[in-house]
């Protein structure tokens, strides 16, 4: 239960249903296998509200998020299956998107990257025109979680020596509603998506991804980690422009490093 006001001074008043199993079993091979759920439905009321002409709105809105494979001494294989609700209707008074949390991370490209900078743009576009209502535009961007989409994602890590780990990974997603752009609905430009485009296409599209990472012991509990990942996003139909034009294929390369102790 969350009552009370936010730093905004915004009324809320939020009960979260939360439901959380993991299974894990050695298996007679010499790995283990498992198998994890997690659910959350939130409902109540909020003064963040995302129709101009309404005080306050109600809340409804289910994620979750479940994972199911098998480990082992140099492979691991899961698969991991997610839901955010999406809200077709952002102004009739239930707000229905959730949204899984920024740090749990699905892929490289569509949902850190593209998605996220998508919804930015969208909320920063019209802040200069949102007056008192700026407060409920600002819970808007996704800040790179999975927000009103399905995803489905199936990862490989192979680690060949100790030092050394592979990994190759796919995402395949789609909005869990209407893929309508609340801002411009809002704005009364009727049922488009973030790009202008028709609203009924959900497909988000194919991601892949792949990353070489390795690891070395400085000193005691002391391990530098690095190494390059890259990912590759095939855009769906959800992408396509007023024109009906889809986006272009979007990659991403990067180098990281770290200390880990």
């Amino acid at each position: 239960m969350r009552s009370g006001r936010d730093r905004s001074g915004a009324r809320l008043d939020l009960a979260t249903l939360d439901l959380y199993a993991r299974w894990d079993v050695r298996e007679p091979g010499g790995g283990r296998v498992f198998a994890a759920f997690e659910g959350a439905y939130t409902l109540g009321t909020t003064e963040l509200s995302l129709a101009p002409d309404r005080a306050s709105e109600r809340v409804a809105q289910l994620v979750w998020a479940a994972q199911v494979g098998r480990s082992a001494d140099h492979l691991d294989a899961f698969v991991e299956a997610g839901y955010a609700g999406g809200d077709a209707r952002a102004t009739d008074g239930v707000q229905r998107r959730g949204a899984l949390d920024g740090d749990h991370r699905v892929g490289l490209v569509l949902f850190p990257e593209v998605l996220n900078w998508l919804s930015a743009r969208s909320v920063a576009a019209a802040l200069p025109f949102a007056g008192d209502d700026a407060r409920a535009l600002a819970q808007l961007p996704t800040s790179g979680g999975v927000a009103g989409a399905m995803y489905l994602a199936p990862t490989l890590l192979w680690r060949p020596k100790a030092w050394l780990e592979l990994r190759l990974g796919a995402v395949v997603a789609r909005t869990s509603a209407a893929n309508v752009d609340p801002i411009a609905e809002r704005r009364g430009l009727g049922r488009r998506n973030v790009r202008g485009g028709d609203a009924e296409p959900r497909d988000l599209g194919l991601e892949l991804d792949a990353a070489l990472l390795v690891a070395t012991e400085l000193r005691d509990r002391v391990t530098l980690t690095g190494g390059v990942e890259g990912g590759v996003l095939f855009p769906g139909r959800a992408f396509d422009d007023a024109r009906g034009a889809p986006m272009a294929d979007v990659g991403l390369v990067r180098a990281r490093v770290g200390l880990r102790w």
